[in-house]
């Protein structure tokens, strides 16, 4: 389908249909993904392999990896990277997969002309604090208690809109909390953005 899509011999009314088929293709192979990573951490499975991981290169690299998100919706993206101590030693792609879904939320559920801030400080003990706000549709209560939970979703029509099984957070905070983290989220109502941590 990559090839049908760039290939100048696919006649032009098909394009359309090619991309279609490639978009649903990736949905799924990303759900399968998904399903596969929750099966390995319910069974202990999931295996890491640690190693010293810049957090701010890691961030402005999931960043350039979102940009026609951004443009295509108009969002603002700020980086305020001020952590003096932003390198960890972890399993880099488990940390980028949490990453990564915490950014594509906070694209997916911020209005055209929205915002997304993302910033790092450190702690007292030297830890590292990441949070990505948005200036989105916001959580309730329900859906905040909700959250990390597999399959569960507070909003079946907000849901409907917006796509997805409700995976990808209970798969970050479960990976978070192997990774000897933690993971919040805060919201102050619908309408007002959130912000993950």
């Amino acid at each position: 389908l990559n090839l049908w899509e760039a290939s100048e011999d696919v006649p032009a009314p098909l394009h359309s249909d090619v991309q279609m088929l490639r978009r649903s293709i990736e949905l799924e192979a990303r759900i399968i993904d998904d399903l596969l990573d929750l099966t390995r951490i319910a069974r202990g499975m999931l295996s890491f392999s640690p190693e010293n991981t810049g957090v701010h290169a890691l961030i402005e690299f999931l960043v350039g990896l979102s940009q026609s998100e951004f443009q295509n919706k108009h969002l603002k993206i700020a980086l305020h990277l001020n952590a003096p101590q932003s390198n960890v030693y972890t399993d880099a792609s488990r940390l980028q997969q949490v990453l990564w879904n915490i950014l594509r939320n906070a694209v997916k559920f911020t209005d055209i002309g929205g915002s997304v801030m993302i910033a790092t400080a450190n702690d007292g003990h030297g830890n590292i604090d990441i949070a990505v706000t948005d200036t989105g549709i916001g959580m309730t209560e329900e859906t905040m208690s909700k959250l990390f939970i597999p399959f569960e979703q507070a909003d079946p029509t907000r849901n409907r809109h917006y796509g997805g099984l409700g995976l990808g957070m209970a798969i970050s905070n479960a990976l978070v909390d192997l990774l000897k983290g933690k993971l919040s989220a805060r919201s102050e109502g619908l309408g007002r953005g959130s912000t993950d941590r």
